[in-house]
């Protein structure tokens, strides 16, 4: 994992980038709503401040409950689409991140 990530950065979430447009509803997939990180430390690649991820704010942890290497998602993403979409406000995380493959774009080259 960590020979194939492009960048990893140990963040902090922070606040809502944007809320989610109804508080009521919660998706397993991606939400409208975008979390907003402060970066701690650039680990690998290329360094940044910030950054902003679709996600909402919580207010409980979600530790992973396997042992490290982590080979399954943590408890909060084990329904639906099988991503953690989810940060507690304050609470840090070890984020790594791939660049998409090109030849995997559409052909219009539109993302």
């Amino acid at each position: 994992m960590i020979k194939v990530a492009d960048v990893i950065v140990w963040a902090k979430a922070v606040d809502y980038a944007r809320p989610p447009s109804d508080p009521s509803i919660v998706t397993t997939g991606v939400p409208d709503s975008r979390v907003r990180f402060t970066v701690i430390e650039t680990v690998k690649g290329e360094a940044i401040q910030e950054l902003v991820l679709p996600g909402y704010r919580v207010s409980t942890d979600d530790f992973n409950d396997r042992p490290a290497p982590y080979l399954f998602v943590r408890p909060g993403g084990r329904a639906g689409s099988c991503f953690a979409n989810s940060y507690r406000r304050d609470a840090q995380y070890l984020l790594f991140f791939k660049k998409p493959r090109t030849e995997s774009l559409p052909s219009t080259g539109m993302l």
